[in-house]
């Protein structure tokens, strides 16, 4: 069953990282590795723990996300949570808004390694909100890699369509990749969230907006 985590906290609560794209060049992706992670580790994204060594964030960048801060609030939890996995784990993040696709267009597990986070710091940097939400796509993309994710971030600020949550379960029945839901400050979508995380043995957390915030 799920574990509802329900309030762990606001934005308002969320200590600032910086967003610096570190130093060098990254170069060409093939100098990334090709998720060579082994071992047992962990992760945690705005205060939800996640256990494994392969990560996946599926992380809304649609147009809602410009409002009250959602989105800097979101680049700053993923590179805090990127700098916080050990060298051994794997990562891919999945931007999606009306569409998706990997960071920069790198489709393949990306070592955690110093290398391996400074692509990601720069590609986060470069987040840009805009469109609807439609997470499908992403998704489809999670559930594609080999070897397959030890656990999925999956995080909204707002409401998608219904025909996701049997989707997903599909896209899951093999694999049964427990599926961490938070919902950022809107709550439009909590009870499909809520099916996601129990279908799937993962976490709903809410995260509400600070006090004042119009």
């Amino acid at each position: 069953m799920a574990t509802d985590q329900d309030v762990t906290g606001s934005l308002s609560d969320i200590a600032p990282t910086a967003l610096g794209t570190g130093a060098g060049d990254i170069g060409s992706a093939s100098g990334l590795g090709e998720g060579s992670g082994s071992g047992s580790g962990s992760a945690s994204f705005f205060g939800v723990e996640a256990t494994g060594s392969r990560f996946v964030y599926i992380v809304d960048v649609s147009g809602s996300m410009s409002i009250g801060g959602k989105l800097e609030a979101l680049q700053r939890e993923l590179v805090k949570s990127l700098e916080g996995l050990l060298e051994s784990a794997d990562f891919l993040v999945v931007p999606y808004s009306s569409s998706a696709g990997a960071l920069d267009g790198r489709l393949a597990w990306i070592d955690a390694d110093e290398r391996g986070k400074r692509f990601a710091r720069r590609g986060v940097s470069k987040f840009t909100s805009g469109g609807g939400t439609n997470p499908s796509p992403a998704f489809q993309l999670a559930f594609a890699m080999r070897p397959p994710p030890d656990a999925i971030y999956f995080m909204t600020d707002g409401e998608f369509d219904d025909e996701v949550v049997s989707e997903v379960a599909s896209l899951n029945a093999e694999y049964k990749v427990p599926i961490h839901c938070i919902a950022l400050v809107s709550r439009e979508s909590e009870l499909r969230l809520r099916r996601i995380a129990s279908q799937s043995g993962g976490t709903y957390t809410y995260i509400p907006a600070p006090a004042g915030t119009p």
